[in-house]
């Protein structure tokens, strides 16, 4: 697993030509796009045989429009891909085709562009494998999904209307996980909004300091969900940054956008979290 983002073109050249994998899957966010399709012709130069799968926030919405776009590509998954992506591995193995897979657009041998149907989300997400336990990352989700509907989102067809989460022990272990390997004791939760639960996090900031597992840590949160005594305790547990959802100042926007916020309550959150530091 590579970070192609961070390296100069040349080094990029490099790493392709000394992985000889068979497959090789990307995620596509708009920002990206372009590098992503550069990444696909280079594999496609140097490995004419591999499989180049592109998943992710741009992929979802437009599968057939990437592929078409792309002719690279041999697959694009939608939405979550986890097990979407587990399936393809499986077929490729057995050497069976990759058109029909639910919740992926294929490539046929004539260049059609054939959907595999819909795939349901994952229900318990504790039966997916932690990350932390194979890569030494700062990164960490501890759910999926928003219940709000913000019309600049991608958080909905990403992972599906409404919200779940991993379990309090799940995501204890995925920081116990990541901090033994971390060389700086900070962990980045990256959850589209982390406070949705509130009585969640309570128990979470609690169980943390419980085990007495010491260090800072940021969350992504909506302003509407935020009470002193949530703030308290997550900044008790070692939550030292807030990124909140503020988009705009103007209510007019706000409303536009279906955002569900006031200034007033941008303003208020901001003070009690500067309140408790």
């Amino acid at each position: 697993v590579l970070n192609l983002s961070s390296f100069a073109w040349p080094k990029v050249e490099a790493v392709i030509k000394a992985l000889d994998a068979d497959v090789f899957a990307m995620s596509c966010w708009t920002a990206n796009r372009r590098g992503v399709r550069l990444v696909a012709e280079a594999i496609r130069r140097m490995r004419p045989n591999a499989r180049i799968v592109v998943g992710g926030p741009h992929a979802t919405p437009l599968g057939p429009e990437l592929l078409a776009h792309v002719p690279e590509l041999d697959v694009v998954t939608v939405g979550e891909s986890d097990l979407t992506f587990l399936e393809l591995v499986a077929r490729f193995e057995k050497g069976e085709p990759w058109t029909g897979v639910p919740g992926s657009y294929a490539r046929t041998a004539e260049g059609r562009v054939v959907f595999g149907g819909k795939r349901e989300n994952v229900a318990e997400l504790d039966v997916l494998a932690c990350p932390q336990d194979y890569f030494a990352t700062h990164i960490l989700m501890t759910s999926r999904g928003c219940p709000w509907a913000c019309t600049f989102c991608g958080a909905e067809s990403s992972w599906g209307r409404g919200f779940r989460s991993n379990s309090l022990e799940y995501v204890l272990h995925a920081m116990e996980a990541a901090l033994s390997r971390l060389p700086v004791r900070m962990i980045q939760i990256k959850d589209d909004t982390f406070t949705t639960n509130k009585k969640r996090v309570l128990e979470l900031c609690r169980a943390i300091r419980a085990k007495n597992l010491r260090f800072f840590w940021s969350c992504d949160t909506r302003v509407d969900l935020l009470t002193e005594e949530l703030l308290r305790e997550m900044r008790l547990a070692g939550c030292e940054r807030l990124s909140l959802g503020v988009e705009s100042g103007s209510q007019t926007i706000l409303d536009r956008i279906d955002k569900k916020i006031t200034p007033d309550e941008i303003l208020e959150s901001t003070r009690l979290a500067k309140k408790v530091g």
